[in-house]
């Protein structure tokens, strides 16, 4: 579509009469409405172009918290469409499972029920995809293992039991205060000895009530026979400067209950997602 200038006020109306001067307004506002028609022509026609429901593929965005885009029922966007049941294309997930979804370094995408890292290239987790029989119902921005960037960040850090770690409330005997507003990024376990028979499984409860009240299972543990732990999952991450955080211990190893445990709770400022 060919271009024009228009030049500068002086010269463009110099020694012109006022009809003349209306006569050029009119000309280059008749040719700039023709160009504005033509590029929402070419917009139209771009948009009739995108395949399928009209999602653009090779954007990496979720239908879930955080970055999202609006999708039709049964599909979340991660990179492609990505679906249940399995599609001609796009990533498929497990029925009544979650899958964890990650982007490969040849571009691709795959998808697995265990959070391990695929193998033969480099990969970086996306999400981790809920299903029921024939649809997508939820999509975690940041499963377990999500690398994060520590923009903003700090922590609070407490020894829960010097030796043999025991079940009990409280076991902090003071409350840990939150310094800033800020959302809980990581809860971290550390024992000098791990537990043996059982998981060792520590809450934590914010003013009180059970960071995850709603989800028990995902309470921060020490499996049998492992001396690290780490949870990135809460119910409600949000948290406010002089909140108070304690500490439960509701379970130990049952034949070796772990000892030396520590306890390391990181934030981000609030507003900082990634």
């Amino acid at each position: 579509m060919p271009t024009r200038d228009i030049p500068p006020g002086d010269a463009f109306v110099a020694g012109d009469t006022a009809p003349t001067v209306r006569t050029k307004l009119n000309g280059n506002l008749a040719w700039a409405e023709a160009q504005m028609q033509g590029i929402e022509d070419r917009l139209e026609g771009c948009l009739a172009a995108i395949a399928g429901s009209g999602v653009l593929s090779g954007l990496v965005v979720s239908a879930g918290g955080g970055l999202s885009v609006e999708v039709s029922a049964g599909a979340a966007i991660i990179g492609h469409v990505v679906t249940k049941p399995a599609a001609a294309t796009g990533v498929a997930v497990a029925a009544e499972a979650e899958s964890f979804v990650y982007l490969l370094q040849d571009g691709g995408f795959a998808t697995n029920a265990t959070g391990a890292p695929p193998t033969g290239q480099a990969s970086i987790l996306l999400a981790a995809v809920t299903a029921d029989a024939d649809s997508v119902t939820a999509v975690d921005n940041e499963p377990p293992g999500k690398e994060r960037l520590g923009l903003g960040a700090s922590g609070l850090s407490a020894t829960v039991d010097a030796g043999a770690v025991t079940v009990g409330t409280d076991k902090l005997g003071a409350d840990l205060l939150v310094p800033f507003d800020a959302v809980l990024n990581a809860a971290r376990l550390h024992a000098r000895v791990a537990p043996t028979g059982a998981d060792l499984i520590v809450d934590l409860n914010l003013n009180g009530a059970s960071l995850w009240a709603a989800s028990p299972d995902r309470r921060v543990r020490l499996a049998d026979g492992e001396t690290a732990g780490l949870q990135t999952r809460f119910d409600a991450p949000a948290v406010s400067a002089g909140d108070r955080l304690t500490v439960d211990v509701d379970q130990v190893g049952s034949i070796t209950p772990g000892s030396g445990l520590t306890l390391a709770i990181e934030f981000r400022l609030a507003g900082l997602s990634l």
